[in-house]
């Protein structure tokens, strides 16, 4: 509601953003060039002004928002906290956590957990979209994520709250996947990708083997087990 003339930009950055799922170009140079210049033809402009309204408007009103009304939910930074200190302190022992990761889809990743009272620390892996120039669940990041850290995919676990983007990504890398079920309910006229009501047939579901809970069950088996983990 900041500016309601970016109505129809943002709603066409989401059809844009679900158009691009799963695509790898290869560079995050080609991803962004490929990204605007479909996101400019849906709204008649050049794609260089849509990739500066994105990165200058868009991405960062989004951490303005996130920073005014949203907040962590309980025992998120002392879970963060615990994590951070278990990779600083590993040892060569194979039950050891060796790596934790944060992958998102969304630029400007360390300024959106700060905006939320998240603290980055310094064995925290950060990856975006100009980290691969890919787009979940597209296998490469995945696989790049992985040989970073110096963990086979089998031994990684993906935490994410979507099947399609997340899941699917994790499974396509061998990886482990634990779907967080965060009980959020969106309009399916707001977001391109909730399935509309009128359509009889029931929305596809992925066969993607898994776990599922809430937050609560995720920071049990973190805390318990401390499996590396990409959210």
């Amino acid at each position: 509601m900041d500016d309601p003339r970016d109505i129809f930009r943002i709603w066409s950055e989401r059809r844009t953003r679900k158009k691009f799922a799963g695509s790898d170009c290869g560079s995050p140079e080609d991803y962004y060039k490929e990204y605007f210049s479909y996101l400019g033809a849906l709204c008649h402009k050049d794609g260089k002004i849509l990739q500066d309204w994105y990165s200058n408007r868009y991405i960062p009103r989004m951490v303005r928002v996130l920073r005014k009304y949203y907040t962590l939910r309980p025992g998120v930074v002392e879970l963060f906290d615990r994590l951070n200190a278990a990779v600083e302190s590993a040892c060569d022992s194979p039950d050891s956590l060796r790596g934790i990761a944060l992958y998102s889809d969304y630029p400007l990743l360390r300024e959106r957990m700060e905006a939320l009272g998240l603290r980055a620390g310094s064995k925290l892996r950060l990856y975006g979209p100009e980290s691969f120039g890919a787009q979940k669940p597209a296998r490469r990041p995945f696989i790049n994520i992985a040989h970073d850290m110096g963990v086979s995919a089998g031994n990684i676990l993906v935490i994410g709250d979507r099947e399609d983007t997340d899941g699917a990504g994790a499974t396509n890398a061998g990886m482990n996947f634990f779907r967080l079920d965060d009980g959020r309910k969106r309009h399916w006229r707001m977001d391109p990708d909730r399935w509309p009501p009128w359509k009889k047939e029931p929305r596809p579901v992925l066969s993607i083997p898994q776990g599922s809970g809430s937050w609560e069950t995720i920071c049990a088996i973190l805390t318990a087990q401390s499996p590396p983990c990409i959210d």
